[in-house]
C-alpha cells in the first residue's frame, strides 16, 4: 500500500516548522514564584503557631503553678485548722476538769458550812439552856451568825477569786494582760482622781489611813485565828449521838479554849 504525500511548498497544509512556538519560561517564573511566596506563607504561619503554641505552653505551667501554689496553701491552712482544733479540744478538756475540780471545792466548802453551822446551833441551845432570864443573848448568837455566815461567804468568794488569780499566774502570757490591764485601769482611776495614794494626802488623812489599816490587820487576823479554832473543833471532835452529849462537848471545847 502506497503513502500519498503531499509536494513540498504547495498544498493546503500548513509548514509547521516555520511557526513560532509559544513561550512558557515566562509562565513557569510566575508559576515558580507564586510556589515560593506560598511556601513562605506557610513558613510563616508555622512559626506563628509554634510561638502561639509556645506562649499556650507557657501559660498552662503558670496554671500550673498557681494550682500547685493554691493546693498548698489549702494543706497548709488544714493542717492549722486541725491543730486549732486539737488546741480546741484540749482547752475544752482543761475546763471540764477544772469545773469537776471546782464543784468538789464547792460541795467541801458546803460541808464545812453545815459543819459550822451545826456547832453554831448547838452553841446557841447551850446558851438557851444556860440563860433562863430573857432571849438577849439567842438574838446576839443569832446575829453573830448571820455575821459569822456573810463572812464565810465573803472569804468563798475570796478563795475563788484567788484559784483564779492563781490560775492566771501560772500562764505567762494571760499574767501580763492581767497586770497590763490592772495597771491600766488603776491609772485611768487615778487620772479620775476616784483613788488617792498615801503620798497624795495630808499628814492628818495618811495618820487616819494608816489607823484604818492596822486596825482592819488586826481585825482579819483575829477573824482568821476564830475560824481556825473552829474549824479545828468541828474537824477533830466527832459528832454527837444526843443533844445533852452535844452540849458537853462544845463545854469541854470551851474550856479547852
Amino acid at each position: 500500500m502506497s503513502v500519498l504525500r503531499s509536494p513540498t511548498g504547495c498544498g493546503s497544509l500548513t509548514n509547521l516548522s516555520n511557526v513560532d512556538s509559544p513561550d512558557f519560561s515566562e509562565e513557569r517564573n510566575v508559576a515558580k514564584r507564586n510556589k515560593r511566596k506560598r511556601s513562605e506563607d506557610l513558613s510563616n504561619e508555622i512559626v506563628e503557631m509554634r510561638k502561639e503554641m509556645g506562649q499556650m505552653l507557657t501559660l498552662m505551667k503558670s496554671v500550673d503553678s498557681n494550682q500547685k501554689q493554691f493546693m498548698e496553701r489549702i494543706t497548709a491552712d488544714m493542717t492549722s485548722i486541725k491543730e486549732q482544733m486539737c488546741d480546741i479540744k484540749s482547752t475544752i478538756s482543761a475546763i471540764t476538769t477544772e469545773q469537776v475540780a471546782m464543784k468538789s471545792d464547792i460541795t467541801t466548802l458546803q460541808n464545812k458550812e453545815n459543819t459550822l453551822q451545826k456547832f453554831i446551833d448547838n452553841m446557841q441551845l447551850k446558851v438557851e439552856k444556860l440563860t433562863s432570864a430573857g432571849s438577849q443573848p439567842v438574838k446576839t448568837m443569832r446575829e453573830i451568825s448571820q455575821k459569822e455566815k456573810k463572812k464565810s461567804e465573803d472569804e468563798k468568794k475570796k478563795e475563788c477569786e484567788q484559784r483564779r488569780r492563781d490560775k492566771i499566774k501560772t500562764d505567762p502570757v494571760a499574767y501580763e494582760a492581767a497586770k497590763a490591764t490592772e495597771s491600766e485601769r488603776w491609772q485611768k482611776r487615778r487620772a479620775e482622781k476616784k483613788v488617792k495614794t498615801i503620798k497624795d494626802m495630808t499628814p492628818r488623812e495618811q495618820r487616819t489611813q494608816r489607823a484604818i489599816w492596822r486596825k482592819e490587820y488586826r481585825d482579819k487576823q483575829q477573824f482568821k485565828k476564830r475560824q481556825e479554832i473552829a474549824m479545828r473543833i468541828a474537824t477533830e471532835n466527832s459528832p454527837p449521838t444526843t443533844d445533852d452529849e452535844c452540849i458537853q462537848a462544845n463545854v469541854q471545847n470551851l474550856d479547852h479554849l
